[in-house]
Protein backbone atom coordinates (compact mmCIF):
# COMPACT_ATOMS: atom_id res chain seq x y z
CA UNK A 1 0.00 0.00 0.00
CA UNK A 2 1.11 3.45 -0.74
CA UNK A 3 -0.41 4.78 2.71
CA UNK A 4 -0.39 3.79 6.10
CA UNK A 5 -2.97 5.61 8.69
CA UNK A 6 -2.07 5.00 12.89
CA UNK A 7 -4.97 5.53 15.22
CA UNK A 8 -4.72 5.51 18.99
CA UNK A 9 -4.52 7.65 21.87
CA UNK A 10 -0.98 8.20 23.27
CA UNK A 11 -2.98 9.52 26.54
CA UNK A 12 -3.37 6.10 27.63
CA UNK A 13 -2.09 3.45 29.33
CA UNK A 14 1.64 2.53 28.64
CA UNK A 15 2.93 -1.10 29.20
CA UNK A 16 2.56 -2.50 32.65
CA UNK A 17 3.68 -5.66 34.94
CA UNK A 18 3.15 -7.48 37.67
CA UNK A 19 -0.74 -8.44 37.67
CA UNK A 20 -1.15 -5.19 35.95
CA UNK A 21 -0.71 -3.20 39.15
CA UNK A 22 3.04 -1.98 38.78
CA UNK A 23 4.95 0.09 36.31
CA UNK A 24 7.99 -1.40 35.04
CA UNK A 25 10.07 0.95 37.17
CA UNK A 26 8.15 -0.10 40.45
CA UNK A 27 8.81 -3.86 39.83
CA UNK A 28 12.69 -3.20 38.74
CA UNK A 29 13.23 -1.14 42.18
CA UNK A 30 11.45 -4.02 44.54
CA UNK A 31 13.16 -7.05 42.43
CA UNK A 32 16.93 -5.41 42.10
CA UNK A 33 17.95 -6.86 46.02
CA UNK A 34 15.66 -10.38 45.56
CA UNK A 35 17.41 -12.90 45.43
CA UNK A 36 14.84 -15.58 44.86
CA UNK A 37 13.50 -13.83 41.50
CA UNK A 38 14.38 -16.19 38.71
CA UNK A 39 14.72 -13.77 36.09
CA UNK A 40 14.64 -10.03 37.83
CA UNK A 41 13.56 -7.07 36.22
CA UNK A 42 16.55 -5.10 36.79
CA UNK A 43 17.41 -1.36 36.70
CA UNK A 44 19.94 -1.59 34.39
CA UNK A 45 17.25 -3.31 31.96
CA UNK A 46 14.78 -0.44 32.44
CA UNK A 47 17.52 2.30 31.92
CA UNK A 48 18.13 0.55 28.90
CA UNK A 49 14.54 -0.07 27.67
CA UNK A 50 13.13 2.46 29.21
CA UNK A 51 11.30 3.93 25.68
CA UNK A 52 10.06 0.66 25.10
CA UNK A 53 8.48 -0.08 28.40
CA UNK A 54 7.43 3.15 29.23
CA UNK A 55 5.73 4.53 26.16
CA UNK A 56 3.69 3.15 23.25
CA UNK A 57 4.75 2.36 19.61
CA UNK A 58 1.85 4.95 18.82
CA UNK A 59 3.30 7.76 21.53
CA UNK A 60 6.77 7.69 19.68
CA UNK A 61 5.54 7.74 15.93
CA UNK A 62 3.07 10.94 16.78
CA UNK A 63 5.72 12.92 18.80
CA UNK A 64 8.02 12.27 16.07
CA UNK A 65 6.31 13.03 13.19
CA UNK A 66 6.16 16.13 10.69
CA UNK A 67 3.05 18.12 11.66
CA UNK A 68 1.71 18.07 7.93
CA UNK A 69 1.33 14.46 8.62
CA UNK A 70 -0.21 13.77 12.21
CA UNK A 71 -3.86 15.22 13.60
CA UNK A 72 -5.14 15.06 16.98
CA UNK A 73 -9.50 14.32 16.94
CA UNK A 74 -10.65 16.68 19.70
CA UNK A 75 -14.25 16.41 19.72
CA UNK A 76 -15.97 13.68 22.03
CA UNK A 77 -18.92 11.93 22.35
CA UNK A 78 -19.08 9.57 25.01
CA UNK A 79 -19.25 11.66 28.24
CA UNK A 80 -21.20 14.23 30.08
CA UNK A 81 -19.36 17.69 29.66
CA UNK A 82 -19.38 17.69 33.60
CA UNK A 83 -16.56 14.28 33.67
CA UNK A 84 -15.04 15.56 30.18
CA UNK A 85 -14.03 18.82 31.89
CA UNK A 86 -12.06 16.32 34.63
CA UNK A 87 -10.41 14.70 31.33
CA UNK A 88 -9.06 17.46 29.53
CA UNK A 89 -6.47 18.05 32.20
CA UNK A 90 -5.06 15.01 30.42
CA UNK A 91 -5.45 16.37 27.14
CA UNK A 92 -4.20 20.13 27.20
CA UNK A 93 -7.71 20.95 27.16
CA UNK A 94 -8.31 20.21 23.38
CA UNK A 95 -11.43 17.90 23.97
CA UNK A 96 -14.24 19.59 23.21
CA UNK A 97 -17.74 18.15 23.53
CA UNK A 98 -19.46 16.88 20.61
CA UNK A 99 -23.04 16.74 21.92
CA UNK A 100 -23.12 20.21 23.57
CA UNK A 101 -25.60 21.80 20.32
CA UNK A 102 -28.06 18.79 20.93
CA UNK A 103 -28.27 18.76 25.31
CA UNK A 104 -31.98 17.55 26.00
CA UNK A 105 -32.94 16.67 29.77
CA UNK A 106 -32.47 12.46 28.39
CA UNK A 107 -28.90 13.46 27.27
CA UNK A 108 -26.27 11.98 29.24
CA UNK A 109 -29.22 11.49 32.15
CA UNK A 110 -28.16 9.58 34.92
CA UNK A 111 -31.61 10.84 36.77
CA UNK A 112 -30.44 10.05 40.54
CA UNK A 113 -31.65 12.00 43.68
CA UNK A 114 -29.76 10.62 46.54
CA UNK A 115 -29.48 12.40 49.49
CA UNK A 116 -27.07 12.73 52.23
CA UNK A 117 -27.31 10.82 55.60
CA UNK A 118 -28.56 14.14 56.81
CA UNK A 119 -31.16 14.48 54.40
CA UNK A 120 -29.82 17.64 52.12
CA UNK A 121 -28.47 17.14 47.99
CA UNK A 122 -26.03 15.33 47.68
CA UNK A 123 -25.90 13.31 44.00
CA UNK A 124 -28.40 15.13 41.73
CA UNK A 125 -29.85 14.94 37.70
CA UNK A 126 -27.46 17.88 36.91
CA UNK A 127 -24.29 16.72 38.39
CA UNK A 128 -22.60 14.02 36.44
CA UNK A 129 -19.16 14.34 38.22
CA UNK A 130 -18.15 13.82 42.30
CA UNK A 131 -15.51 13.22 44.55
CA UNK A 132 -16.13 11.16 47.92
CA UNK A 133 -13.31 11.70 50.81
CA UNK A 134 -12.03 8.69 52.77
CA UNK A 135 -9.67 10.46 54.83
CA UNK A 136 -11.42 10.22 57.51
CA UNK A 137 -14.69 8.07 59.88
CA UNK A 138 -16.27 10.16 62.73
CA UNK A 139 -13.20 11.84 63.45
CA UNK A 140 -10.85 9.25 62.63
CA UNK A 141 -8.14 9.51 59.99
CA UNK A 142 -8.51 6.42 57.99
CA UNK A 143 -5.53 4.00 56.21
CA UNK A 144 -5.04 1.72 53.50
CA UNK A 145 -4.97 -2.11 54.89
CA UNK A 146 -2.42 -5.07 53.21
CA UNK A 147 -2.98 -8.42 53.42
CA UNK A 148 -0.18 -10.43 54.90
CA UNK A 149 2.37 -11.27 52.12
CA UNK A 150 0.42 -8.92 49.58
CA UNK A 151 1.97 -6.33 47.62
CA UNK A 152 -1.37 -4.89 46.91
CA UNK A 153 -3.94 -2.47 48.95
CA UNK A 154 -7.27 -2.31 49.78
CA UNK A 155 -9.78 -0.06 51.55
CA UNK A 156 -12.26 -1.42 53.47
CA UNK A 157 -14.09 2.76 53.72
CA UNK A 158 -13.74 3.22 50.20
CA UNK A 159 -15.80 -0.49 49.09
CA UNK A 160 -18.40 0.18 51.42
CA UNK A 161 -19.17 3.86 50.15
CA UNK A 162 -19.03 2.06 46.98
CA UNK A 163 -21.45 -0.56 48.14
CA UNK A 164 -24.12 1.99 49.84
CA UNK A 165 -24.56 4.38 46.65
CA UNK A 166 -25.10 0.62 44.53
CA UNK A 167 -28.03 -0.23 46.94
CA UNK A 168 -29.26 2.83 46.83
CA UNK A 169 -28.68 3.26 42.79
CA UNK A 170 -30.37 -0.33 42.75
CA UNK A 171 -33.38 1.29 44.41
CA UNK A 172 -34.30 4.29 42.47
CA UNK A 173 -33.24 2.36 39.06
CA UNK A 174 -35.70 -0.41 40.49
CA UNK A 175 -38.39 2.14 40.43
CA UNK A 176 -38.25 3.86 37.31
CA UNK A 177 -41.29 2.42 35.71
CA UNK A 178 -39.39 3.23 32.13
CA UNK A 179 -36.60 1.34 32.91
CA UNK A 180 -36.46 -1.23 30.01
CA UNK A 181 -32.66 -2.64 30.75
CA UNK A 182 -30.54 -2.90 33.62
CA UNK A 183 -27.92 0.21 33.99
CA UNK A 184 -24.30 -0.92 33.04
CA UNK A 185 -21.65 0.38 36.27
CA UNK A 186 -17.92 0.07 36.28
CA UNK A 187 -16.17 -0.16 39.55
CA UNK A 188 -12.49 0.25 39.07
CA UNK A 189 -9.56 0.80 41.16
CA UNK A 190 -5.99 0.97 40.83
CA UNK A 191 -5.67 -2.73 42.51
CA UNK A 192 -6.87 -6.28 42.71
CA UNK A 193 -7.43 -6.45 46.58
CA UNK A 194 -9.63 -3.84 46.21
CA UNK A 195 -11.27 -5.50 43.26
CA UNK A 196 -11.43 -8.81 45.30
CA UNK A 197 -12.60 -7.17 48.39
CA UNK A 198 -15.53 -5.46 46.40
CA UNK A 199 -16.14 -8.68 44.20
CA UNK A 200 -16.74 -10.47 47.54
CA UNK A 201 -19.23 -8.06 48.68
CA UNK A 202 -21.23 -8.02 45.83
CA UNK A 203 -22.07 -11.35 45.93
CA UNK A 204 -24.04 -10.86 49.15
CA UNK A 205 -25.95 -8.47 47.22
CA UNK A 206 -28.75 -9.28 44.48
CA UNK A 207 -28.98 -6.13 42.35
CA UNK A 208 -31.41 -6.43 38.79
CA UNK A 209 -32.11 -2.92 37.81
CA UNK A 210 -27.76 -2.11 38.01
CA UNK A 211 -25.37 -4.43 36.09
CA UNK A 212 -22.41 -4.02 37.84
CA UNK A 213 -18.99 -5.17 36.41
CA UNK A 214 -15.81 -4.68 38.73
CA UNK A 215 -12.07 -4.84 37.34
CA UNK A 216 -8.48 -3.12 37.30
CA UNK A 217 -8.47 -0.23 35.42
CA UNK A 218 -6.05 -1.81 32.99
CA UNK A 219 -8.87 -4.26 32.40
CA UNK A 220 -11.23 -1.29 31.45
CA UNK A 221 -8.72 0.17 28.93
CA UNK A 222 -11.10 0.95 25.64
CA UNK A 223 -14.82 0.27 27.92
CA UNK A 224 -17.52 2.70 28.85
CA UNK A 225 -20.47 2.35 31.22
CA UNK A 226 -23.00 4.75 31.96
CA UNK A 227 -21.74 5.27 35.32
CA UNK A 228 -18.16 4.29 36.73
CA UNK A 229 -16.82 4.19 40.30
CA UNK A 230 -13.25 4.33 40.88
CA UNK A 231 -11.62 3.79 44.32
CA UNK A 232 -8.48 5.00 44.38
CA UNK A 233 -7.64 3.00 47.67
CA UNK A 234 -4.03 4.92 48.46
CA UNK A 235 -3.91 6.65 52.16
CA UNK A 236 -0.35 5.93 53.76
CA UNK A 237 0.85 8.03 56.92
CA UNK A 238 3.66 9.33 55.63
CA UNK A 239 3.40 9.67 51.88
CA UNK A 240 6.23 9.68 49.86
CA UNK A 241 4.69 11.34 46.50
CA UNK A 242 6.87 10.30 44.06
CA UNK A 243 6.23 11.18 40.63
CA UNK A 244 6.94 7.85 39.16
CA UNK A 245 4.03 5.87 41.32
CA UNK A 246 1.45 3.92 40.75
CA UNK A 247 -0.93 6.22 41.14
CA UNK A 248 0.59 9.50 39.62
CA UNK A 249 0.76 7.89 36.07
CA UNK A 250 -1.37 10.39 34.27
CA UNK A 251 -2.34 7.63 31.56
CA UNK A 252 -3.83 5.64 34.43
CA UNK A 253 -5.98 8.39 35.78
CA UNK A 254 -7.26 8.72 32.68
CA UNK A 255 -8.49 6.17 31.54
CA UNK A 256 -9.67 5.33 34.92
CA UNK A 257 -11.68 8.79 34.70
CA UNK A 258 -12.88 8.30 31.28
CA UNK A 259 -14.89 5.32 31.02
CA UNK A 260 -17.91 7.04 32.24
CA UNK A 261 -20.88 8.07 29.96
CA UNK A 262 -23.24 9.87 32.31
CA UNK A 263 -21.84 9.45 36.14
CA UNK A 264 -18.33 9.65 37.48
CA UNK A 265 -17.74 9.11 41.20
CA UNK A 266 -14.19 8.77 42.68
CA UNK A 267 -13.77 7.41 45.55
CA UNK A 268 -10.56 8.61 47.42
CA UNK A 269 -8.62 10.17 50.42
CA UNK A 270 -8.23 13.79 49.96
CA UNK A 271 -5.23 14.28 52.51
CA UNK A 272 -3.65 11.74 50.10
CA UNK A 273 -4.40 12.65 46.64
CA UNK A 274 -4.15 16.44 47.00
CA UNK A 275 -0.90 16.39 47.72
CA UNK A 276 0.51 13.66 44.80
CA UNK A 277 2.40 15.48 41.61
CA UNK A 278 1.66 13.66 38.62
CA UNK A 279 3.96 14.27 35.87
CA UNK A 280 2.58 14.69 32.32
CA UNK A 281 3.51 15.37 28.51
CA UNK A 282 2.88 18.07 26.25
CA UNK A 283 0.17 16.14 23.69
CA UNK A 284 1.96 17.19 20.41
CA UNK A 285 5.84 17.51 21.41
CA UNK A 286 6.17 15.36 24.50
CA UNK A 287 7.66 17.76 26.99
CA UNK A 288 7.10 16.65 30.66
CA UNK A 289 5.81 19.07 32.93
CA UNK A 290 4.63 18.40 36.30
CA UNK A 291 0.82 19.54 37.36
CA UNK A 292 -1.20 18.71 40.66
CA UNK A 293 -3.88 16.72 38.51
CA UNK A 294 -6.02 15.68 41.41
CA UNK A 295 -5.94 18.80 43.57
CA UNK A 296 -7.14 20.46 40.23
CA UNK A 297 -10.14 18.02 39.95
CA UNK A 298 -11.07 17.87 43.44
CA UNK A 299 -11.10 21.77 43.69
CA UNK A 300 -13.53 21.67 40.30
CA UNK A 301 -15.63 19.47 41.69
CA UNK A 302 -16.06 21.46 45.66
CA UNK A 303 -16.45 24.48 43.69
CA UNK A 304 -19.49 22.88 41.74
CA UNK A 305 -21.03 21.19 45.39
CA UNK A 306 -19.99 17.72 43.97
CA UNK A 307 -17.40 16.98 46.77
CA UNK A 308 -18.57 14.90 49.74
CA UNK A 309 -16.90 13.24 52.90
CA UNK A 310 -17.72 9.80 54.11
CA UNK A 311 -20.02 10.92 57.20
CA UNK A 312 -21.94 12.21 54.39
CA UNK A 313 -22.95 8.73 52.77
CA UNK A 314 -22.08 6.24 55.79
CA UNK A 315 -24.49 6.30 58.93
CA UNK A 316 -23.23 6.57 62.34
CA UNK A 317 -24.11 3.05 62.96
CA UNK A 318 -22.72 1.81 59.28
CA UNK A 319 -19.50 4.02 60.08
CA UNK A 320 -19.31 2.60 63.88
CA UNK A 321 -19.38 -0.94 62.38
CA UNK A 322 -16.38 -0.33 59.98
CA UNK A 323 -14.38 0.89 62.53
CA UNK A 324 -14.42 -2.03 64.93
CA UNK A 325 -13.57 -3.85 62.19
CA UNK A 326 -10.61 -2.00 61.23
CA UNK A 327 -9.41 -1.72 64.71
CA UNK A 328 -8.07 -5.12 64.09
CA UNK A 329 -6.01 -4.29 60.92
CA UNK A 330 -4.71 -0.98 61.48
CA UNK A 331 -6.28 0.81 59.14
CA UNK A 332 -7.63 3.42 61.28
CA UNK A 333 -6.64 5.97 64.04
CA UNK A 334 -7.76 7.75 66.57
Amino acid sequence: GRKIVLVGDHRQLPPLFNEHEKTYLEVAEQQEDMDDVLVPLTMADFIKYKDMVTASLFERYFENAEDNIKETLTYQYRMHSDIMDIINIFYDKHLRDGNEDNYTYDTKAHYLDIRSTSGTEMIIPDRHAYWFDSSELLGEKIYEQRKPGSTSAENLVEAEIIMELLRKMELQYANKKDRTRPVSIGVISFYYDQVALIRQMLREESFHAIDVEVNTVDRFQGKEKEIIFVSLVRNVRKAAHNVDSHIAAFQRINVAFSRAQNLLVVVGAKDMYAEQPVKITDMNNGEEKIIMAYKDIIEMLDQRGTYFTSDEILSDIKAYDILQRLNGTGGSEA
